[in-house]
């Protein structure tokens, strides 16, 4: 039997604030998801519960531009 390892959120996007009026089309949507991207600190804080470690940090990221839109995607949608 194969299992099934895709990636299950605990919880809906709707869920979200930032999201509550994405339409399912949006959310699925590749060019959508690219625009919407989570930016800043602020957002990815009303996404997941950062320690305060994690939180640090991001800010840090602040120094070097090209990898803090990567690793603020990978704390919000890899490590949770």
């Amino acid at each position: 039997m194969m299992r099934n390892n895709l990636f299950k959120p605990k919880r809906h996007w709707k869920e979200i604030e930032l999201w509550k009026d994405v339409t399912e089309e949006q959310w699925n949507d590749w060019v959508w998801q690219l625009t919407n991207t989570i930016k800043n600190l602020e957002d990815l804080k009303k996404v997941v519960n950062l320690t305060p470690e994690e939180e640090e940090g991001v800010k840090n990221l602040n120094e070097n531009n090209s990898v803090k839109h990567h690793a603020i995607l990978c704390i919000a949608y890899g490590s949770r």
